[in-house]
């Protein structure tokens, strides 16, 4: 048996799956880590080749500290961009 607390709760939770609707749908076409694996390791590759960094390196906080895209230019390096008229 339900007490107080525990349907204000239920009423609470249904309330905040309603916010996020769009999101529950939206996440069935979102691709997942597994699913593009092999798309990441080839962009990981892409970047560190491009870097000149070794697989530790990039496994490493304090390379990618050191070697963050902060830089339009560096970042046009590894995504296409494109002008927003």
């Amino acid at each position: 048996m339900n007490t107080g607390k525990q349907k204000k709760a239920l009423r609470r939770a249904e309330t905040l799956k309603s916010r996020i609707t769009d999101y529950l749908e939206a996440r069935k076409n979102i691709k997942k880590g597994r699913e593009i694996r092999s798309a990441i390791e080839a962009r990981q590759k892409t970047i560190i080749d491009a870097l000149g960094a070794s697989r530790e390196a990039w496994n490493d906080y304090k390379w990618q500290l050191e070697n963050r895209i902060s830089t339009i230019e560096v970042l046009k390096k590894f995504l296409p961009l494109s002008r927003i008229e």
